[in-house]
């Protein structure tokens, strides 16, 4: 019973740092929409791990069961995104994108935390993460 309640107040204490972590990500998101920056989908036309996204579209089963040498989960996930939001599919990946790396924020801190045993440096370390230019960029473009 002393484990669990240690437990439990150890996750208590890093709610708030994981909550403020995930304010951050939220308005700095917020922020470079606001400021005209637009989430780049060039990866269904240019990227070559990509099928094409008529062929997603068309024919999602054969597309992946054929075209195997690309990845068949990542073009399982756009041809589902493309069948589901036909016409919108540029906001569902937005925020599909932005809701995994948000997780990739949030799973950076508690690597940090357990591999240093400091909440504050983890935090740290992923608030640079979350703030860095070139990960904005890579976001964006």
């Amino acid at each position: 019973m002393k484990k669990i309640r240690a437990f439990i107040q150890k996750f208590n204490r890093d709610n708030h740092l994981v909550f403020l972590l995930a304010v951050v990500f939220v308005i700095s998101r917020i922020i470079l929409s606001a400021l005209g920056f637009k989430f780049g989908m060039d990866f269904l036309n240019t990227a070559w791990q990509t099928v094409d996204t008529w062929l997603l579209r068309t024919d999602l089963v054969r597309s992946i069961w054929y075209l195997h040498s690309q990845p068949p989960f990542f073009n399982l996930f756009i041809g589902i995104g493309l069948k589901l939001f036909p016409v919108h599919y540029a906001v569902f990946f937005e925020i599909i994108f932005h809701l995994l790396g948000l997780i990739l924020a949030v799973c950076l801190y508690y690597i940090a935390k357990n591999l240093t045993n400091n909440r504050w440096l983890s935090f740290w370390c992923s608030l640079v993460f979350v703030l860095s230019p070139s990960l904005l960029l890579f976001e964006y473009f």
